[in-house]
């Protein structure tokens, strides 16, 4: 064999063998494939020189084949491409194939020689079939990672997608939380009215029927005449009473719509306020909200009764259905 390819195979080998970003399985392919190359390469200079030909293997029309294959070696396992290795095996199989073809059909008549390369054409077909598992598992697992990478891809478009559909979700509940509370608040002040009408109404009443029994001759009553004192009295005291009570539901009903009001104004406004909070303020924002909107009303004071209010997990975990459903 030509000490030119002899180096060539051997420093092949070398780099095939210390280059560790190259699988196994595919370096044990490439080194047969070499083999399988200098194994045929001496048994066509052996036939050469039993035929009284002594050109060397360079230069001889397979062994600058050869040499090219070679040449197309040096990319792939530069960068250790798995894809360009095997494709190389395989080419480089095909063409040690084709010329086995060629030199059997020239040694017909030598049976040694042509048992040798009937023999290495078996190598060579062992080979080629071997290039082709690993080309199809290599195929198989680079769609199996595509695969792989699409789904990761979708899976995280979907949790996008969730994402916006959950804030979508809580944008719709807030903003029908936000609807409820006004239309309560505009329900509270319109009866606060409708109570305090009713009582100045009443307040008249009563201060117009004291002014007519104490200025009317014929409503004045005798002071000897306790009946019709005491008849007189308890109508006015009544007027004046129901008055009062009509003032004080009047008062709680201004209250509750007033507290609804601020709420409607908060939920309206929370979606903006949230935004500059940073993530680690976020669930004190939310749980002081929840507080006030699942909190009790006021009570006839003005204030929430300390014992009503309801536990802070509970209402950790309605405020958050409240904002992700519509």
């Amino acid at each position: 064999m030509s000490d030119a390819l002899a180096e060539r195979y051997a420093r092949f080998q070398e780099a095939l063998r210390v280059n560790s970003d190259v699988p196994s399985s595919a370096r044990r392919l490439v080194a047969n494939t070499l083999e399988l190359m200098a194994s045929s390469t001496r048994a066509f200079t052996e036939f050469e020189l039993a035929q009284g030909r002594s050109d060397a293997a360079t230069r001889r029309p397979e062994g600058m084949e050869y040499l090219a294959e070679l040449d197309q070696l040096r990319r792939p396992l530069k960068d250790a491409d798995v894809d360009g290795l095997l494709v190389w095996a395989r080419r480089a199989v095909e063409v040690v194939q084709h010329w086995l073809s060629q030199f059997m059909s020239a040694a017909r008549t030598d049976p040694l020689f042509l048992n040798e390369m009937r023999l290495l054409s078996a190598r060579a077909a062992d080979l080629l079939e071997a290039a082709e598992r690993e080309m199809d598992s290599l195929a198989i697992a680079s769609s199996l990672r595509q695969n792989l990478e699409r789904a990761e891809e979708v899976n995280e478009e979907l949790e996008k997608t969730s994402s916006n559909l959950k804030r979508a979700s809580g944008e719709a509940g807030q903003a029908s939380l936000s609807t409820h509370f006004g239309t309560y608040a505009t329900r509270e002040l319109r009866w606060a009215w409708v109570f305090r009408l009713l009582s100045v109404v009443l307040v008249l009443l009563a201060v117009g029927g004291a002014a007519a029994i104490l200025t009317n001759p014929d409503l004045r009553v005798s002071p000897n005449d306790w009946t019709g004192l005491t008849t007189k009295f308890a109508l006015l005291a009544g007027l004046g009473s129901l008055a009062a009570y009509l003032a004080r539901q009047a008062a709680v009903h201004r209250r509750t719509g007033v507290w609804a009001k601020s709420l409607e104004i908060q939920l309206d406004s929370f979606p903006a306020f949230i935004d500059g909070v940073p993530e680690d303020g976020r669930t004190a924002a939310y749980l002081a909200l929840g507080q006030r909107v699942l909190g009790v009303p006021p009570n006839k004071d003005g204030d929430v009764a300390p014992d009503q209010g309801m536990p802070t997990a509970q209402i950790i975990d309605l405020i958050t259905v409240a904002l992700k459903k519509s």
